[in-house]
This record gives structure tokens, C-alpha cells and sequence, in this order.
């Protein structure tokens, strides 16, 4: 039995009307019912390997592409009755209805389907939508279901998640910051007073219900209008109060940074807070809030002067701001005269920041040739092994290991974010060489499940002893971050960097920190939140826990607009300036600022149509020279290759490694360096921090 379950939804186009379909496949098993005549996501079943096909735009009689809708399933039912999911968009002429159209699609399947000897069951159901619209701005233009995987345009600008929903003053089920509690509580907000950069607001918290409970309360600001437009509120600052029992009180702080008020204005290039007065207002989520402070700003007061960055292209059209904001009230709050002083304008010096070479760094490097340099700019490949590799089967990479002849060993990092991600069992050889026992399921096939096995020891003790190393598996960050509690996540980090220590890990791939920006994003699970203020903070406080481990380095992730996994290798995230800097860039900058990270994760996409391994704008002149980051900057895992980004174009974008590192990678690098467009300064720059990286954890000596 198979089930294609479709949302159908007319998308006006001057070439025509599409129905975008999204279909799932379960082979050689019963039809559950819970999976009919329901809007399910089928990707979330137990088992179910996700596909996209797109079918070219072509007259709906015809159908040419059928063969390769058909094969795949074909492929599947005859090898290994795997489960499918495939979503495809069938485009179809003016001539015919919505109606006519899905009568098409229905008989395009049943013919292909039945006709094979298969049965089909098919349901449709209308998408709804809001006021003939959708319900957020990128809800029918999303990756694949506007037909374009190549450019996805960020046409909400600087409204996006709440922000659209309260400047637009759009009714929602669930505000942001919403949470439900088995208890009540009362707010009641003191005098708020500048201290230098920062305004702090004292807050009693009253437990007025029946059960001990905790209770978060967030502070949100809205600026003056000004020159350009602004979003009604964004999150300033929160703060968690400890359990409180019924009828117990406690005080907590808010502290808000001024900076963290301000806006990016496109045409000065610089960051600035506009004259005027900026209402800060306090309660348990966006739309239940009391107006607690008027910060008010004598004058306007630029605080970096920037350069363009990363421009967007031409045709990018954002959505126009609404005439007028949601009024909020003062209601006679108390007024902050903001004293500027402490409020310096910087103006940022572009450039390639030298790298401060430590003596055992320099002395490392002096001794190795260009080629060898070369070598320190890729990693180790995940099935080059040479003797002396230090190697922890199931982590997901290595820096280079063709320099252990040269004293130079190599660090391993492993995946998370969910926890420190290895094999749980190892065999230690009598010669006391770690081997694998088990294959993880994620590499359990083909080819590659026969190389491993081939490389693995008995698991009955007659090639050695075998280890158990469990690992605990954290919570996501998705949930995570609903504990809005930064403390948690600070032991949490913590507790990960026990189990590096333990495990001999260096660097943990986590965390990830893209926004969800639309609830269809494919790794939305390991991203914490929409806003970015909660993003950076509760990252920063997992890093910090990390990094209080001499030697441990995290790795924060996937720098920037990781944002759809369709085409993840050549998608380019199309977004103006402002709103790349106040919310895709804007959680990492508070996490390096706030806990200066040791290593960043380039994405798979491109921004602005160049890769992001590749962006000297971005991975330079944004996090070096405007946030003072001077770590490592690595790829993920096979982002350059012949295909996608260029390895040998990544040490002068500030990109220093490229991971897992293979073969091409490294030819690409030894061309650009006898071509002379990867110059020697450039080189020893990148592979310095590679050093610097091995150094920190203790592996260089």
C-alpha cells in the first residue's frame, strides 16, 4: 500500500499556476490510519529517508519526468523496503483550476502507480492561509515551494518570527516567550538605573499560587522610529528566578546592554541608537508585558562605524514596514536620562588581522616548507589512518595526520550537539591500538559498512579488551532553549567538557546556532530559537561550560543562513545587510563577545551568492575585524569540493580549515600557492591557527 498525501496550493505566477504537492511512500507495509486525511509530516516517521524531486515546469499532460519519480520508488520496493518521502512540485498552465489541477496530479500517480502493480490511496488538502495570504512572510516561498532552490530571498527583512507578527499586529496562538507553569506569579518592577553601558532593572517576583514553580521574566525594548524603520519590540534581556515555593518572593536583575538596543543603518553603514525614547517593558512573553522603563537618548549616538558588508543582490525586494507600530503605552514608567559618555563610537579598521604567533608556534612553523603549511589546511580524512593517528572511532573528524613525522600531531573533534558523538564500544589491541566493534548506523551501508568491518575487531574479547564508553545525550538545543535558563546550559557545557576530557576529545562541532526562521527548516531541532538575543545568550553559556576545560574548544555553528537543507551545497541565502547583521549574525556576535569561542563552522550555502567558506566579507572583515574573534575558522564537512565551494579560495576568505579534508582539497591549495593567488602570508596565517588550535588543547608540544 502506498499513501500520497498532498498539500495543494495555487501559486500565481506570471508563467503560471502550480500545485505544490508534498507525497510519502511506505513500502511493503500496512497504510497506518493515523497517516490518513491528516497533514502529517511523514519525514518524521520512524525510519523515513527524505527525497525532493522537482519536476520542470511542462504541460500537465504530459508529465515527462515521471520515470524519475517512478525509479526511486522502484528502487526502494526491490531493494532493502526502505520507507520514502518525496515532496515535488508539478507546475501546470493558466488554462486549468485548481480543481482540474489536482484531477491531473491524481491521475499522473494512479496511472504511474497502479499500473506497475502497486496500490495507491490519495489525499488532498488545501493549504490555509490567512486573509488570502500566508500566515508568516516566507510561508509559500520557502526553499523548494517556490520552485527556485537556487536563491532564497529573505523578503521579510528584519521581520521575522515575532518580530513580524507584533509590528504587523498579527494575532497569534502562542506569543513568543509563552510558557505554560502550574503556578501564577506577580510582577513588580523597581528603579531602573544606568551603570556605564548598562541599565539594570530590579524585579520581585511573587509566587501567588498553590505549588513551588519558577518563573521566567523577560524584558523587551521598542525604539523610537527614528530615520528608518524599526521592529515594534525585540527581546533585551531575561532572567530565570530560582524555584519559588507558594507565597515566596525573590528579586531578580535585568540587565540590559545598550548596545544590544541598537540598529544597523544600511545607508551610513554603522550601528546606531536614534535620538529618542526606547520603552522597555517587562512580563513572561511578548504580548503580556507592562511598560517598566523610558530609556531616553538626548542624542543620537553612533556606536561602530562599519563598511558594507556582504551586499545582497539587486532584485532583493523586502517587505515594506506597516505605517504605523503598535502604540505601547509609558503609563507614567520611569525615565532614564542615558548618559552617552560611555558610549564611544568605534570605527572599524578592515583588513587581514596578523595572527600573534606564539614561540612554539613559530618555531613549528619556520621549520616546514609551503607544502607542509599546505598539509595543516585541510583535515585528516576520515579513513586516512596512518600509524600514530590519534584516533577515537565515531568522531566526526581529525586535523591533519600527515605531519606526525614532523612532531606534529593531530586533535579530534566530534559532532553534538546533542553530546559528545562516538562509538560506544572499542576493542584496545593487545599493541594498545584503539579499534571499533561497532559500525554506527549511520555509516551501516554499502561500500562503506564493508571498509569498516574490515578495519573492526570481534566483539568476544579474542582481538583484545573491550571498552564501553557511553556518552550522555543531551537534549537538543531547540529544547534546550525552552528553559530559557542560562545556568543549565552553562552546566550542561560543563558536563560535555567532562566527557572530552574523559574521551580525549578536543573540539565538540556544537553549538549550532541558525535561526528558525521558518519551522520547515530541516535543522531547526538543533538551533535554539527565532530571536537572536536567546540564541547568543544560552550559546554563550554553553560554550563558557565547554571552554572552563583547559584544552576544550567548542565550535559554533553553521556561520550563516543555514537555513533550509534542500539544495543546503548551493543555495544562496539572499538578504539585505541590516537584516543579516541584527538577526542571523547577531547570536554569534554575542557569543564571541561573550565567550570568546575558539573555533567557528563556515555553512554549506551561500550568502548572497557566494559560498560562505569563500566570503572574505563574512568570515574576515564581520567576525575579525568588527567582533575581535581570533580563533579557527573551519568548513563543514565537505562544503568545498568540485561542486560547491573552492578549498583553495578559503585560507584568503579567512576560512583556515577545510574539512574532513581529502585529496582535492589539498592539490586545489598546492596550485594556488605556485599560481601565487594563495600568498605565503596567507598561508602561514591560517595554518598558524591550526597550530594555535593543537596548542590550546594540549596535543602540541
Amino acid at each position: 500500500m502506498a499513501l500520497f498525501h498532498f498539500t495543494a496550493d495555487q501559486i500565481k505566477r506570471s508563467e503560471g499556476q502550480s500545485v505544490v504537492a508534498s507525497a510519502a511512500y511506505r513500502s511493503g507495509e500496512k497504510l497506518y490510519s493515523d497517516y490518513y486525511g491528516e497533514d502529517s509530516d511523514y519525514t518524521r516517521k520512524k525510519g523515513v529517508i527524505c527525497s525532493e524531486i522537482l519536476l520542470p515546469s511542462h504541460t500537465p499532460r504530459e508529465f515527462a519526468d515521471r520515470e524519475t519519480l517512478w525509479n526511486a520508488v522502484e528502487h526502494a520496493e526491490h531493494g532493502k523496503k526502505a520507507q520514502l518521502a518525496y515532496s515535488f512540485e508539478i507546475s501546470l498552465q493558466n488554462e486549468f483550476s485548481l480543481e482540474e489541477n489536482i484531477a491531473l496530479a491524481r491521475k499522473f500517480l494512479l496511472d504511474n502507480f497502479v499500473s506497475r502493480g502497486m496500490t495507491v490511496d490519495v489525499a488532498f488538502h488545501e493549504k490555509e492561509t490567512e486573509e488570502g495570504g500566508t500566515p508568516i512572510p516566507s510561508g509559500d516561498t520557502f526553499s523548494y515551494l517556490d520552485g527556485n532552490l537556487e536563491d532564497e530571498y529573505y523578503r521579510e527583512g528584519i521581520y521575522m518570527g515575532y518580530r513580524y507578527f507584533d509590528t504587523f499586529a498579527k494575532e497569534v496562538r502562542y506569543p513568543f516567550g509563552f510558557g505554560l507553569s502550574y503556578t501564577e506569579f506577580a510582577l513588580r518592577s523597581g528603579t531602573p538605573v544606568q551603570k556605564g553601558a548598562w541599565v539594570e532593572l530590579p524585579v520581585t517576583v511573587t509566587n501567588t499560587g498553590k505549588v513551588s514553580g519558577r518563573e521566567v521574566v523577560q524584558a523587551y525594548v521598542s525604539a523610537p522610529r527614528g530615520s528608518f524603520a524599526k521592529e515594534a519590540q525585540r527581546l533585551a534581556t531575561f532572567a530565570k528566578t530560582p524555584e519559588l515555593a507558594p507565597g515566596a518572593v525573590c528579586e531578580v536583575t535585568l540587565r540590559v546592554r545598550l548596545e544590544d538596543c541598537a540598529s544597523y543603518d544600511t545607508a551610513a553603514s554603522r550601528w546606531v541608537l536614534e535620538e529618542g525614547d526606547y520603552l522597555l517593558r517587562v512580563g513572561r512573553h511578548s504580548r503580556d508585558l507592562t511598560a517598566a522603563a523610558v530609556l531616553r537618548m538626548s542624542r543620537t549616538q553612533v556606536l561602530m562605524q562599519c563598511q558594507p558588508c556582504c551586499t545582497p543582490p539587486a532584485e532583493l525586494e523586502e517587505l515594506a514596514p506597516p505605517e504605523t507600530l503598535p502604540a505601547f503605552a509609558a503609563d507614567g514608567a520611569p525615565v532614564v536620562e542615558i548618559e552617552t559618555g560611555c558610549l564611544s563610537a568605534r570605527t572599524v579598521v578592515y583588513g587581514d588581522p596578523e595572527v600573534e604567533e606564539s614561540p612554539l608556534v613559530r618555531r613549528t612553523l619556520d621549520r616546514l616548507t609551503p607544502a607542509q603549511q599546505a598539509e595543516l589546511l585541510r583535515g585528516g580524512e576520515l579513513q586516512r589512518v596512518p600509524a600514530g593517528t590519534h584516533e577515537i572511532h565515531g568522531a566526526g573528524g581529525k586535523t591533519s595526520t600527515a605531519l606526525l613525522q614532523e612532531g606534529i600531531p593531530n586533535l579530534v573533534m566530534a559532532d553534538g550537539p546533542a553530546g559528545v558523538n562516538i562509538v560506544n564500544r572499542v576493542c584496545i589491541t593487545p599493541d594498545g591500538t584503539p579499534k571499533a566493534v561497532d559500525i554506527p548506523e549511520r555509516y551501516n551501508w554499502g561500500a562503506l559498512a564493508a571498509s569498516l568491518k574490515a578495519r573492526m575487531c570481534k566483539d568476544d574479547g579474542s582481538d583484545g579488551v573491550v571498552v564501553h564508553r557511553y556518552a550522555t545525550a543531551w537534549p537538543v538545543e531547540l529544547l534546550l532553549a525552552q528553559t530559557w535558563d542560562v545556568d543549565l546550559l552553562r552546566a550542561v557545557g560543563d558536563a560535555v567538557g567532562t566527557e572530552m576530557e574523559k574521551f580525549g576529545v578536543s573540539v565538540w562541532l556544537a553549538p549550532g546556532m541558525n535561526l528558525h526562521r521558518n519551522p520547515l527548516g530541516g535543522r531547526c531541532f538543533e538551533y535554539y530559537s527565532e530571536d537572536p538575543f536567546l540564541t547568543g545568550t544560552l550559546a554563550a553559556a554553553l560554550v563558557g561550560g565547554v571552554q572552563s576545560h583547559p584544552g576544550c574548544a567548542a565550535c559554533v555553528k553553521h556561520f550563516c543562513c543555514n537555513d533550509s537543507e534542500d539544495n543546503r551545497n548551493g543555495i544562496s541565502a539572499n538578504v539585505s545587510e541590516r537584516a543579516l547583521r541584527e538577526l542571523y549574525l547577531k547570536g554569534f556576535e554575542i557569543v564571541v563577545r561573550d565567550a570568546a569561542p575558539r573555533t567557528l563552522m563556515s555553512s554549506y550555502n551561500r550568502i548572497n551568492r557566494v559560498y560562505t567558506a569563500n566570503n572574505h566579507d563574512l568570515l574576515t572583515h564581520i567576525p575579525r575585524c568588527e567582533w575581535g574573534f581570533a580563533g579557527l575558522v573551519m568548513t563543514d564537512w565537505n562544503s568545498c569540493n568540485e561542486r560547491a565551494g573552492n578549498p583553495e579560495d578559503c585560507a584568503p576568505a579567512g576560512n583556515d580549515l577545510v574539512m574532513p579534508g581529502s585529496a582535492y582539497d589539498l592539490a586545489q591549495i598546492l596550485q594556488a600557492i605556485e599560481t601565487g593567488s594563495l600568498p605565503a602570508k596567507t598561508l602561514r596565517r591560517s595554518a598558524a591557527r591550526v597550530l594555535a588550535l593543537l596548542e590550546y588543547s594540549g596535543r602540541l608540544k
